[in-house]
């Protein structure tokens, strides 16, 4: 799930869906080339000699499907000190509920070293991890299970081999959400993300400050009557924080990228809104040499298509130095950003305009003035997209996040890693193929029924969380008796990719 469908799910407020799946005790994690195929690390061996690539040249760039029989998907994957890698995200194959923290510690190689799960009999899911000073885990993401009666953020503490430390959940008595974390300087930790049980506004933006055990010591709300919320957080070199959002209280428009930076207890000190008349949002901020920022994230006011990547560099005081737009005449954004030791920036999102599928991962390298030196696709014909990087220390990237081309409406945990070039050599997928066609379905989520927008004549197939058909509809009035849940849309033609729906209630 990337971050506009979870901002659009909880901006229509609760969505009360009971899905169960029959899972098993969590089994090691399955590492499997792109495609399914189980590869021997000896055949793999030989047909590298066979075609001339030396096993070290094969370590420098791979690409891996982990997860189960339902949906994994990985938000975040950071390089750890031992120099290998752990993935965080959400699992609903494994574990003890509906969907479950999922960590996954592998090797450089791709290798799984071990997995985990968190969770209790409803959802969570986590959106971030990282690693602490004592070279264990920190998870941050969102529980149904624990807590008060609603959601909450919940943090979760792991040792270096995943096993829980402690867990502390955070909220009221509505909605709350976790969305990022990071460990502070005195070894307590920062929460970023959004709540609807505090503040002026239908959601607001939230930090929570807690110690080294997790114990609250602070919590503050930012916004106004309308709907905030964070999605990324850096502490700066004065204690402070410096937070990427959202806001459609202020601002040319609604939303636009919000930047917020405080003091150290979390008091504000100046705010930015950038963006135009439509949509723009700033998922993941990052600290450049100058002391400045730079933020990624979607926009519509401006670009070429519907959704563009979003680049701003600004400098200490948030204010604007350049902007940039990355896309083509379809649905494109970006969710992860970093500067790379050449002073230019890597970013990372979804892309709808090139690649092979109804999405394809997107990795752009740009230069210090944010104009493009290359870009690539990862992926297939099904829905693929990535949401974290890290530059390695070979000069490649590691990118994370879901391949939905294996099992069908389910997707897979999808790690990449490549060389200094963004490329991931034998089978890598190219960027000449045009997208498929777009299917535009509105509303989504929806109350009674919903429509494909352009397709008002044709038929569409309903099919359920498991792939199984369970209506057929004029593409005009779509869900006329469905239960609440949700669906994945296909033309009985197979003129264009399936889209996942959402019915709120009749």
């Amino acid at each position: 799930m990337n971050k506009r469908i979870q901002r659009m799910l909880r901006n229509t407020g609760p969505l009360e869906c009971d899905f169960r799946f029959d899972r098993s005790a969590n089994p090691p994690g399955r590492t499997r080339e792109k495609g399914g195929a189980v590869v021997h690390p000896l055949l793999l061996a030989c047909l590298l000699v066979s075609l001339g690539a030396s096993p070290c040249a094969a370590q420098s760039s791979w690409q891996r499907i982990y997860g189960g029989p339902d949906d994994d998907y990985a938000y975040s994957v950071r390089r750890t000190g031992d120099g290998n890698y752990i993935v965080g995200g959400g699992t609903s194959s494994y574990g003890h509920g509906q969907s479950d923290f999922y960590l996954l510690k592998i090797t450089s190689t791709g290798e799984t070293l071990w997995t985990r799960t968190y969770g209790g009999d409803s959802s969570e899911y986590v959106p971030c991890v990282r690693q602490t000073a004592d070279n264990g885990f920190v998870m941050v993401g969102t529980t149904n299970s624990f807590g008060p009666p609603r959601s909450n953020a919940w943090l979760v503490k792991a040792d270096a081999n995943g096993d829980t430390q402690w867990t502390r959940t955070y909220g009221g008595s509505s909605w709350d959400y976790g969305e990022t974390v990071r460990q502070t300087f005195d070894g307590g930790y920062i929460i970023a993300g959004s709540t609807w049980s505090w503040g002026a506004g239908r959601t607001d933006a939230w930090l929570v400050k807690t110690d080294a055990a997790g114990d609250t010591q602070w919590t503050r709300v930012y916004g106004g009557s309308e709907y905030e919320g964070f999605w990324d957080i850096l502490q700066t070199s004065d204690s402070g924080y410096v937070c990427s959002g959202f806001t459609n209280t202020y601002g040319h428009g609604g939303p636009d990228v919000w930047l917020v930076k405080t003091n150290a207890s979390g008091d504000t000190q100046w705010t930015r809104t950038i963006g135009g008349s439509d949509f723009d949002e700033g998922y993941s901020i990052g600290q450049t040499a100058d002391g400045g920022y730079i933020v990624l994230g979607a926009t519509i006011s401006f670009g070429a298509g519907f959704y563009d990547f979003y680049l701003i560099r600004t400098d200490a005081q948030g204010e604007t130095l350049w902007t940039r737009t990355y896309g083509g005449d379809n649905d494109d954004e970006g969710f992860g950003v970093q500067q790379t030791r050449d002073g230019g920036f890597i970013l990372v999102g979804q892309t709808r305009t090139f690649g092979l599928g109804n999405f394809d991962a997107w990795l752009i390298k740009t230069d210090a003035s944010g104009d493009s030196l290359w870009a690539h696709t990862f992926g297939d014909t099904a829905a693929d997209w990535c949401n974290s990087v890290e530059q390695t220390p070979d000069d490649g990237y590691i990118i994370a996040g879901q391949d939905g081309s294996i099992q069908w409406p389910f997707s897979q945990v999808y790690v990449v890693k490549t060389d200094v070039n963004g490329h991931i050599g034998i089978g890598e997928s190219h960027d000449s193929r045009p997208a498929r066609p777009v299917v535009q379905v509105l509303p989504n989520p929806f109350v009674a029924h919903t429509a494909l927008r352009g397709h008002t004549r044709e038929r569409v197939a309903v099919l359920d969380a498991s792939g199984r058909q369970v209506g057929d509809f004029d593409a005009d009035r779509i869900g006329d008796g469905l239960a609440p849940g949700v669906y994945f849309l296909r033309l009985t033609d197979g003129g264009a990719p399936a889209v996942p729906v959402v019915k709120l209630r009749e």
